[in-house]
């Protein structure tokens, strides 16, 4: 009977302690003022000197819309790129790196294609992060990475294409979409048309960069 009652009573005693735990963490439930999703709080007295922490208490959202809040607030920094929802740092190529260099992508060679038709070469380039969704119409892609074929022939021949009759004008790198934004097409590009049928030798199927998979790990 005795050890009846004595597991009862710590069963109760249990049940208390995480009534108690419960209410603690419930107190420490946030829900973010962007995206809405409910976050621990940041303790403050681990984290005293972290502006972001204090960032995020202030305007009560959660670590990760706080990070991307203050990137946006911030100055860009140099060579950002933007790929895929994913930022990154293309950093000017170093021609002759020391053993005491630290470069991102392990100093390997990149290379980059804006939408304004500019080429990048760089042995330097670091992973920022995935952009949140709500946070892409903010940072749009400005380009792709591509392969040294690619960089090769746009360093050869930079110029934008104005051929408004070209069927492979909609999967053309070169093709300035402005064009027709006041009049509209010229013509319409048949559904079974196969990109690359013009036979330019200066096409550039955007295909291939949107399907290059990028050499930089994000995750």
């Amino acid at each position: 009977m005795k050890g009846k009652v004595w597991k009862e009573n710590y069963r109760k005693l249990c049940q208390q302690h995480w009534i108690i735990h419960d209410l603690e963490l419930m107190s420490c439930v946030r829900r973010c003022s962007v995206c809405n999703k409910k976050f621990i709080k940041i303790d403050r007295t681990v984290h005293e000197d972290d502006d972001l922490s204090a960032y995020a208490e202030e305007h009560k959202m959660c670590y990760e819309c706080a990070y991307w809040s203050v990137f946006l607030e911030s100055p860009r920094p140099e060579g950002l790129q933007i790929t895929g929802g994913v930022c990154y740092r293309v950093l000017p190529f170093v021609e002759e790196p020391t053993i005491y260099m630290l470069l991102g992508g392990r100093g390997e060679k990149h290379y980059f294609v804006t939408r304004q038709l500019e080429v990048i070469k760089s042995n330097d380039v670091w992973c920022i992060g995935r952009i949140p969704e709500r946070f892409r119409d903010k940072l749009p892609d400005t380009g792709w990475f591509c392969n040294k074929s690619i960089y090769g022939k746009i360093t050869n021949f930079n110029k934008r294409c104005n051929e408004i009759g070209c069927l492979d004008r909609y999967k053309c790198l070169r093709f300035k979409y402005e064009l027709e934004l006041e009049n509209g097409p010229f013509n319409k590009v048949p559904e079974d048309w196969v990109a690359g049928g013009e036979h330019c030798l200066y096409f550039i199927n955007t295909d291939l960069l949107e399907n290059y998979v990028s050499p930089i790990k994000t995750e």
